[in-house]
């Protein structure tokens, strides 16, 4: 879902602006992502593969987020598309109204990280 470059921080006469807020906030995600994927690698190279079922648990869990954002962004540019965003599942997401499961799960997933790299570190 990475914004037009061309339009990046720079919205068009008739754009939705929560949109491209969204798409705009994701592209930071992604940087991030891009950054930690490096260093996994350089992880995985210097440790084995001890953290690859960390990562495919928050690679999976960063999908949840951007499957939600995508249906809500899909769902403000397109009348058609109102029925891919699910208020209760992806709403709650998106907004923080599932009692914090999404950002538990995610804290769960980053001490699994400090628990497999701390040991490393003291070496």
């Amino acid at each position: 879902m990475p914004v037009d470059p061309d339009k990046q921080g720079n919205p068009q006469p008739g754009d939705d602006l929560a949109a491209v807020a969204y798409e705009t906030r994701w592209n930071f995600v992604q940087s991030a992502r891009s950054d930690l994927a490096v260093a996994l690698v350089e992880g995985e190279v210097a440790w084995g593969d001890e953290l690859k079922a960390t990562e495919t648990e928050l690679s999976k869990h960063i999908t949840k987020l951007y499957l939600a954002i995508k249906h809500y962004v899909a769902s403000r540019r397109d009348a058609n598309a109102q029925d891919l965003f699910d208020q209760q599942k992806d709403g709650a997401l998106i907004w923080g109204n599932d009692n914090d499961e999404y950002y538990k799960k995610l804290d769960e997933i980053i001490r699994s990280f400090e628990i497999i790299i701390k040991p490393h570190l003291k070496k």
